[in-house]
C-alpha cells in the first residue's frame, strides 16, 4: 500500500493504528470515508472498529480478569487513554460522542476529522453483528499475515488468505469450532 498503487482499501477504524505503525511515511496521504452501500441512500455499516476484551473459561483468575476487562473498557480515563495511547477505536460511547474526540483532525489523514465518519459508522453497524471470541488474537496476528501486502511484499488476497488459517488454527486450538467458508 506504500507503492501508491491502491485507491482503496476498506477497514476498520483499527487502520489508522495499522498504517501509522506499518507505513509512518504516507501520512496524510490517506482519508476516511464510510464504506460503500448496495443501495443508494443506505447507511448500514460492518465496521470492525473497537476492541473487545474476552475472558476465557480456562482462566486462572476469571474474577479478577473479568473486573479488569469491565475497568479498561468503561473507566473514562482508561478509554481514552487506550485511543490516544494505543490507537484503538473508543469503547464508550461517552467518548463516541465527545466533541473533542469527534473534532480531533487526524495527521494521517491529512488533517480529516476522521473519528466523526468512524462514530456515524459505528452506529450504523447491523444489528446481530458480533466480533469473534478470538478477535484479540486476531487483530494480533493481523500484521504479520497481512501486513506484507500492506507493504507490497505479497498480494493482498494471499495475506488475508494466511489471517484467516492462522485464525482458524487459533481458534481450533483454543477449543472452538472453526469454519472458513
Amino acid at each position: 500500500m506504500s507503492s501508491g498503487r491502491y485507491a482503496m482499501w476498506i477497514a476498520g477504524a483499527w487502520a489508522p493504528g495499522s498504517l501509522s505503525s506499518t507505513i509512518p511515511e504516507t501520512a496524510g496521504s490517506w482519508r476516511v470515508a464510510p464504506i460503500p452501500q448496495w443501495e443508494d441512500g443506505a447507511a448500514t455499516s460492518a465496521e470492525n472498529g473497537g476492541s473487545s476484551v474476552a475472558v476465557l473459561g480456562q482462566s486462572e483468575n476469571t474474577l479478577a480478569a473479568i473486573g479488569f476487562a469491565q475497568w479498561l473498557n468503561s473507566d473514562p480515563e482508561a478509554v481514552r487513554s487506550l485511543n490516544r495511547d494505543a490507537g484503538l477505536f473508543p469503547a464508550t460511547t461517552e467518548l463516541l460522542e465527545d466533541p473533542e474526540f469527534l473534532d480531533e483532525e487526524s495527521e494521517l489523514m491529512g488533517g480529516q476529522q476522521a473519528n466523526r465518519v468512524f462514530a456515524e459508522a459505528s452506529a450504523a453497524v447491523a444489528p446481530g453483528w458480533q466480533y469473534l471470541p478470538i478477535q484479540v488474537y486476531a487483530n494480533s496476528v493481523f500484521g504479520d499475515s497481512v501486513g506484507p501486502a500492506l507493504t507490497g511484499g505479497i498480494p493482498i488476497a494471499d495475506g488475508l488468505a494466511a489471517w484467516q488459517e492462522e485464525i482458524a488454527r487459533y481458534g481450533e486450538e483454543q477449543g472452538f469450532t472453526v469454519s472458513t467458508r
